[in-house]
């Protein structure tokens, strides 16, 4: 053994067993509802970097505080083996948590490592390649704590993920040994957060060998993803592995051990957090802020898409921003409907989901709603009836239940005898809904006499659309695909739809069957609906 190696390995010795001492004050002072100002350098993952962008605070939510108060608990009292799982709708703000999690943790003295789980699932380049990417910025910025703690190769921690960094033929099989040693360390409490976690669990491009094409491989091929893929067993010696499960996770059920697994879900924006947002960012908004909450379903990342556009096109109005957002959110809550109607994706879960949707779309009331959907974070509730969490998922379940998606719901509907004569009102609602699809928007106030109900309102949706208060004196040009609505007594609207073959479909919105209507009944079957 070289003189060099012995130093190195007595250095090494020296840290084995003294415990660091940590300064818990960033904690201490943290104050829910207050903003919390970033530190730009320690931004260095490019996924924060592109949620934050020129933001300099973020807000102290209620889900961060309790967070932090638990780690307290955890890794700052020398607790062992304490995991977290965080859960919640999209753009609800579990990265934004993670991220203060970490960097609250390691300004107190903790080794902290993020990792975000799509960077290896991707696809883009050689898999040893990006772990070394990931590596030498993660050592540099600890050096002064790795450079203290021992690793199984009698090196310095440091020394061992540069030494990995740099060898780029066995990158993955260090690293795996630096996990190892994190795993073991006790000198300093150590929390790795693991974000968009549940891309491991899915089937994923990934290039495993060097200048070859990415293939799709499943969880358990993935070398990075077999080290954190046993979410329920991984954990470390002293400090914290917090998991962020994105929403698009449908597997079983998580957290089945209470004792050292701690489970949350983000919420959205509760009343005082939007309050403390609308009012600090109160030159950005609309003068009018009252249809913003939602309109935006709360949800954070939906308040910042809807703003991004208001600076943009604020000069052209609010009505103009409205639907610039409500084209952008329906495109992205579509993609999201969709991916719980796959039957790829969804495997047996398939059949519960598509009929929960199919009752969604038809407005049904429900008591369940199915744990793939809960965890999509898309559906509240709303008295006894399931509602999805904003306009623009609501205008998006009629363009992803098109006619492929429908008939898979029909075909379900029809092996199943408690709801199979809901068959022929999915279809009539479809045809409907297809014929009334577009971007055009209409608002109407109505009173729902049946209900008591007063100022209530309804969107619209329609290629084009005719609204007459009163009996005109001339009768409009009425094209294909047009909705025609009158106001009838304040008691009921109707609604006169017409097909390609400019055939009258008619439907009268109203408490009593349609049946029941004894002038409406002929026109019911001498129409022809295609």
């Amino acid at each position: 053994e070289s003189i060099e190696s012995m130093k190195r390995r007595i250095v090494v010795a020296r840290y084995r067993t003294d415990f660091l001492a940590l300064d818990t004050s960033h904690c201490e002072n943290i104050v829910k509802g207050e903003f919390f100002k970033l530190d730009k350098s320690t931004i260095t993952e490019s996924s924060f970097k592109e949620l934050f962008g020129t933001n300099e605070y973020i807000l102290i939510r209620r889900d961060m505080e309790v967070l932090i108060d638990e780690l307290k608990k955890g890794p700052f009292m020398e607790q062992t083996n304490l995991t977290y799982l965080l859960k919640g709708a999209g753009g609800v703000g579990k990265t934004t948590t993670l991220y203060f999690a970490s960097i609250i943790a390691q300004r107190s003295g903790c080794l902290t490592m993020y990792i975000n789980a799509k960077f290896f699932t991707n696809g883009t380049r050689w898999i040893n390649q990006k772990v070394c990417e990931f590596l030498e910025p993660w050592a540099l910025r600890n050096q002064d704590l790795l450079k203290q703690l021992p690793s199984s190769s009698k090196v310095t921690m440091f020394d061992a993920a540069m030494e990995a960094a740099k060898d780029i033929q066995n990158s993955v099989v260090l690293f795996n040994f630096l996990i190892e040693d994190l795993q073991r360390t006790v000198r300093v409490p150590v929390v790795i957060c693991i974000d968009q976690y549940n891309a491991f669990l899915v089937d994923h491009e990934a290039v495993l060998e060097y200048n070859k094409a990415p293939t799709t491989i499943s969880w358990g091929s993935n070398p990075i993803g077999r080290i954190f893929s046993d979410w329920n067993n991984f954990n470390v010696q002293r400090g914290a592995v917090l998991f962020a499960f994105t929403s698009s996770y449908h597997g079983g059920k998580t957290a089945i051990d209470g004792n050292s697994r701690l489970f949350t879900r983000i919420s959205p924006y509760n009343n005082d957090e939007w309050a403390k947002m609308t009012n600090r960012f109160t030159d950005s908004l609309p003068p009018d802020t009252g249809f913003l909450r939602n309109f935006v379903g709360g949800i954070p990342r939906e308040l910042g898409r809807f703003m991004k556009i208001w600076d943009k096109e604020h000069h052209n109005g609010v009505d103009n921003v409205m639907k610039l957002y409500t084209k952008d959110a329906t495109d992205y809550y579509k993609e999201r409907i969709q991916r719980l109607l796959d039957k790829k994706r969804m495997k047996e879960d398939v059949k519960e989901s598509t009929v929960f949707a199919a009752k969604i779309f038809m407005g049904s009331s429900m008591d369940d709603v199915p744990d793939s959907w809960e965890n999509s974070g898309m559906v509240v509730v709303q008295g006894q009836t399931y509602k999805l969490c904003c306009p623009a998922a609501e205008l998006a379940i009629f363009k992803a239940f098109d006619d492929s998606h429908t008939k898979n719901a029909i075909s379900i509907l029809r092996g199943d005898k408690t709801i199979s004569w809901r068959v022929l009102e999915l279809c009539v609602q479809h045809r409907f809904r297809m014929a009334a699809m577009s971007a055009n928007i209409v608002e109407m106030e109505y009173t729902d006499l049946t209900q008591k109900k007063e100022k209530e309102k309804i969107q619209i949706s329609a290629q084009n659309i005719i609204i007459h208060n009163d009996i005109p004196v001339e009768l409009p040009t009425i094209h294909p695909g047009t909705v025609y609505i009158c106001w009838r007594g304040a008691a009921v609207v109707d609604f006169f739809i017409y097909n390609h073959d400019c055939k009258k479909i008619f439907l009268q919105v109203s408490e009593q069957p349609y049946a029941k209507h004894k002038t409406k009944l002929p026109d019911l079957f001498t129409t022809t609906i295609t």
